[in-house]
């Protein structure tokens, strides 16, 4: 395994990196460009900071999934995507595999976006909102344990400067899989299973579009804590995939997509005042290689539409209670969404209780229930039986809304707007054959609006 600086012949002869200043400066030219000499030393022109050096990378690539909510390696080897998802943004074309260093005092933010329904490049399948379930990021590293912190943003604009912005998500990960031999380069790409607790991103940057790039545009953020050791790879190349290829379903170009607004530039930020690596500043490599960075998102569908997780119980008389929703979750209306759970044991109580740190399918007891939801749990109040004792008549009903709103009874279990909640129902089960006396539903997860 190998890395140099050195570009492929007849495909470019040098490149450059130029540090542009943040759209909107008034900036109408780049500076002084920090040219790859041809004995491919870097220079510094006026004592600037250089620019972030490429490194050619020719290791092989490994492939890894990583599940959030359990922080375990799933597998290793190819990646198994699930079916019912959808690669709502894919900026994974490569010809040619390069990868800057990321100093730990820099981050670094990239910008693309992905369509709402009434953006004129919408295909079919667009929503004005998704639910990531999964992303899959590239990085090359010559540490044997590198650590890595991924952040994603609504509504950041091509390199425009994430400071003081409140990420949707942010992951860290610490002692990622790295080189076998510390010094020597090697390259990886890493799904990271994020289905038990997944967040939401607005499509075009608020869910509506603008036709302005800082207003429909989303970011994600790369910072390495290891120094100048590791560093996201480069990727997208709109000359070989069109933009917005290899998403919903598109066919994809001979080496991948390019994710839709893809910038051909990148934002560095240098997390304090002179603390070193490269100046807070826009940077591109001269046009070639695309200055973009790997990433792959998946998404579940919109954000409002609830679905359904883990295995409901089988009760005493083998019922099993099961869950569904009417309407659409809100912080702030009266009413409007319905949780309902049918075919439950007869003449039984219950209550439905909410979580908002993630899924899980955890044993309740002995019997063959679930819980569901990572506490810590919040109850929605106890419910009286319906139904006929030894039939699965049962049912419950309980507007949410109408539970938390903030002129409601309980407002104190309103989780917030955005909020990814789990719900599930408890209900006596005394006759079955577990150490419990009591049984659960499957899962319902679903997003919080305005």
């Amino acid at each position: 395994m190998k890395f140099s600086t050195l570009p492929i012949a007849g495909l470019c002869l040098g490149f450059s990196a130029v540090a542009l200043g943040a759209l909107g400066s008034g900036v109408t030219s780049p500076p002084e460009a920090i040219l790859v000499q041809p004995e491919f030393d870097w220079t510094e022109p006026d004592d600037d900071a250089p620019a972030p050096m490429l490194r050619r990378v020719d290791a092989p690539l490994q492939k890894h999934t990583f599940e959030w909510s359990t922080q375990s390696w799933v597998s290793s080897g190819e990646l198994d995507e699930t079916p019912s998802n959808q690669v709502v943004y894919d900026n994974t074309c490569q010809s040619i595999v390069f990868s800057p260093p990321v100093d730990p005092c820099n981050t670094y933010s990239m910008a693309g976006r992905i369509p709402s329904t009434g953006d004129p490049k919408a295909p079919v399948g667009a929503t004005d909102d998704n639910l990531i379930v999964a992303f899959t990021f590239q990085y090359a590293t010559t540490s044997t344990l590198p650590s890595i912190e991924i952040k994603f943003f609504d509504l950041l604009g091509p390199c425009v400067s994430p400071a003081g912005e409140v990420p949707v998500a942010d992951y860290t990960f610490a002692s990622l899989p790295g080189s076998a031999t510390a010094g020597v380069i090697s390259y990886h790409e890493m799904r990271v299973d994020i289905s038990a607790a997944p967040f939401c991103l607005m499509s075009d940057g608020d869910g509506v579009w603008d036709n302005t790039a800082n207003m429909d545009s989303f970011t994600w953020s790369f910072n390495s804590y290891t120094p100048n050791d590791t560093g996201p790879v480069l990727a997208g190349d709109s000359l070989t995939a069109p933009e917005g290829n290899c998403t919903y379903g598109n066919p994809c170009g001979p080496c991948g997509g390019t994710g839709l607004d893809s910038a051909n530039n990148f934002w560095i930020e240098e997390d304090s005042p002179g603390c070193g690596g490269s100046a807070t500043a826009c940077y591109w490599y001269g046009g070639w290689p695309q200055a973009n960075f790997s990433m792959q998102l998946e998404s579940l569908g919109d954000c409002g539409t609830p679905n359904t997780y883990c295995t409901a119980g089988t009760s005493a008389n083998s019922c099993q209670a099961l869950l569904s929703a009417t309407g659409t979750a809100s912080a702030s209306a009266s009413s409007g969404f319905t949780v309902t759970a049918s075919t439950v044991e007869g003449n039984k109580d219950g209550l439905f209780f909410i979580g908002t740190s993630g899924a899980q399918a955890l044993p309740w007891g002995s019997g063959t229930s679930y819980r569901c939801i990572v506490p810590p749990t919040k109850r929605m109040g106890l419910m009286l039986g319906t139904g006929t004792s030894g039939l699965c008549d049962g049912s419950f009903n309980r507007d949410f809304n109408a539970v938390w709103c903030p002129s409601c009874p309980k407002p104190s279990k309103n989780p917030g707007v955005g909020v990814v909640t789990y719900a599930q129902l408890w209900y006596r089960d005394p006759m079955n054959t577990s150490n419990r006396t009591s049984s659960l539903s499957d899962g319902l997860q679903f997003v919080v609006g305005p």
